[in-house]
Formats: C-alpha cells, structure tokens, sequence
C-alpha cells in the first residue's frame, strides 16, 4: 500500500536462550521494553491492567519511537511521508487477545508449516544456542504461570528439533485453537499464501478493510494468475514448500510428530498442505487446486 512502513520486530531482545534466562546487557532494538522485563514467550490475560505495558503499546503504535533499528527497511524520505503503519512482531502472539483490548489494531496472525520452521530454524544464527542447550526451561516472569500445564511435556525435551518444535506449539497453539481464531485477528497460512495468494489476498484486504492496491502483483515478480498443479510455478512452490523434508532426517521428524501429539497440535503432516479447517477454525477454506 502506499506511504505504507514497515516496523520490523519492535520486541526483539536478543537470540533465543531455551535454558530460560534472557539475554544479559542492553539488548534489543528499544531500551525501555528491558523495564518491564518481558519474556520471549510473554503472555498478557485479557482483563489485565499492566498500565506500564499499555504505555509502552500506545508510545509504539502511536509512533514516538524514533530509533532506526525498527525501521531498517524504510528510507527517511519515506518514512516522513507515512501515513500507516504496519507492525511486524515476533514475539507477540500470546499478548495479542490482550493488544485487541485496549487498542484499534487489525492483528494478521501468520502460520507456517512447524516441520519448515524448524528446519529453518535450526540453521538461523539467532538460535544457536538451541542446538547447545539440553532443555527448555520456562522461569519465572509476569504471568509466567501461563506455562504451567505444559512443564511436564517441557521437562521431557532434550533435543534442539523437540526444543524448537515445543516453541512453535506455545507460540501457535493457544491462538488456533481459540473460538475467537479468524475473528479477532485474521490467521493466515503461509503455505496458502504460496498456493492461493490472490485467495489469501482478497482475504486479507477485507480485513483490513482497504482496497487491494493495483500494483500489488508487482511485489511477487510474477502475473497474477491462479496456481494450477499443471504449471511450472506450482512445482517450483512445491518444492520449496517440502525442503525441509531435506533438511531433517526421518529421526528428528519422529520427534517433532511427538511433541505435536503431545501438545495436541492438529493441522499439520508431511503433506504441502496443512488441515486448513484446523487452521482457520472451520471458518474459512481456500479453493481446491
């Protein structure tokens, strides 16, 4: 959209330590989100009155933040003539219910396949800790007792691939299953996204409620068309879709299919394309291929 900016990862702290401590000095892209000791996993209950919370929510989406580290893909020039704002979090989902309380946002829940993310996780430098930390430990922070039913499943991970695949149900799970999943925020699948963009695009602009731009097309390099199985860009999507079959042995995908039966994640196989009734809450399904 135009004079449209992007404010990339406002929360982010630092690499991800599943050992439970956060990282130690000043780190992170704003200096005042250290005060109120968020955790990476930081869940807020709906009803909660955290006013040093809702203070810092209201200074960042009403734009007082002017710190280049939350707009590194926004020219200056650009960014003077803004006039919406779009927040790109990666660490917010279990806060969001109580973000929709107490501010007029439009929040795009983005899903991903828990096999794909992993397997790209386990070769990003941010966790790199991951793969030399035997546990996951959830410590003690402001409504960390959110966590507690699922210590028991949390003492039983040792492995990086069974640590990084009980991240993604924390973070995924209790906003999917939820009843208020395609209402309160629009969740979207990114492997849909691939296979039915101009599908997922309808739905993502009348959520928002703006008009898709003319132009948009222009930002996947390639004409609007609908994705047929018959086509070369089909397969191309399918390939990328399924490299992480690649990437993690038969052993490591034992262990991610027990960690999702475990937390009781549905939705999800080795096929390209999830249980879309899962994901959407039976709310919404794109058109067959």
């Amino acid at each position: 959209m135009p004079k449209t900016v992007k404010v990339d990862g406002p929360l982010y702290q630092g690499p991800f330590i599943p050992n439970g401590q956060m990282p130690s000095g000043e780190t992170g892209k704003l200096k005042s989100l250290r005060k109120l000791g968020f955790h990476y996993h930081q869940y807020i209950p709906e009803g909660e009155n955290w006013e040093e919370a809702r203070a810092f929510f209201h200074e960042l989406f009403s734009q007082h933040f002017y710190t280049p580290y939350i707009f590194t893909e926004t020219p200056l020039s650009e960014l003077m003539r803004a006039e919406r704002f779009v927040f790109k979090f990666y660490h917010a989902s279990l806060m969001m219910p109580w973000l929709i309380e107490h501010f007029d946002i439009k929040p795009i829940f983005l899903v991903r396949n828990p096999y794909a993310v992993v397997a790209s996780q386990l070769k990003y430098y941010a966790f790199a800790e991951t793969i030399r930390t035997g546990k996951y430990l959830i410590p003690k922070f402001k409504f960390s007792e959110f966590f507690n039913p699922y210590l028991p499943i949390l003492d039983d991970v040792s492995s990086a691939v069974e640590i990084l695949a009980a991240r993604w149900c924390l973070n995924y799970l209790p906003l999917i299953s939820r009843k208020e999943n395609n209402e309160k925020w629009l969740t979207v699948s990114y492997e849909s996204v691939l296979l039915h963009r101009d599908w997922e695009l309808n739905r993502i602009f009348q959520f928002i409620g703006q008009p898709i731009p003319e132009n948009i097309h222009l930002v996947y390099d390639k004409p609007s068309i609908s994705t047929s199985k018959s086509t070369e860009m089909y397969h191309q999507k399918v390939e990328h879709l399924s490299n992480w079959k690649n990437i993690l042995s038969r052993k490591e995908i034992g262990q991610i299919n027990v960690i999702l039966e475990r937390f009781g994640v549905g939705g999800y196989s080795e096929e390209i394309e999830p249980d879309y009734g899962f994901i959407y809450n039976g709310k919404q399904t794109p058109p067959e291929l």
